[in-house]
Parts: structure tokens; C-alpha cells; sequence
């Protein structure tokens, strides 16, 4: 019923914190480079680009793209 795993109570934060990275992993959600049309963004470098040209952003506005949650 789209269940994957379960974790019986009590847990350890370790465990489950192991458990979300191995699901994360499998649906590619810790890549560090997105594109999205014409957008390519590197999370790590911190880099916007749109059509090859970079994307000269405030830092407030770097930290909004680059630190979403996964």
C-alpha cells in the first residue's frame, strides 16, 4: 500500500535517520545538481545557471534555493 519499511518504537534517532538516507538515496533526492528546463542549479557550489549563463543571486536568495529539504 506504498509502505517500504517500518521501525518499531522505541528507535533509535541513528537508525532512522539511516533508514530516510537509504530511501533518499534510492529516489535521488541527495544529487547535488538539478536541472529543470533551461535551470540548472548546484546545491553544493552553490551555482544557478539558465541557458549556460550564470544566475547572479543575493545570498538570501542562494540559501532559499540551495537549502531546501530534501
Amino acid at each position: 500500500m506504498g509502505a517500504e519499511d517500518y521501525i518499531t518504537k522505541p528507535f533509535d534517532i541513528v537508525e532512522l535517520l539511516a533508514r530516510v538516507e537509504v530511501v533518499l538515496r534510492r529516489y535521488h533526492k541527495l544529487d547535488n545538481v538539478f536541472t529543470i528546463r533551461d535551470v540548472t542549479i548546484d546545491t553544493e557550489s552553490r551555482l544557478v545557471m539558465q541557458n549556460g549563463a550564470e544566475v547572479l543571486l543575493t545570498l538570501k536568495e542562494c540559501a532559499t534555493v540551495t537549502d531546501s529539504p530534501a
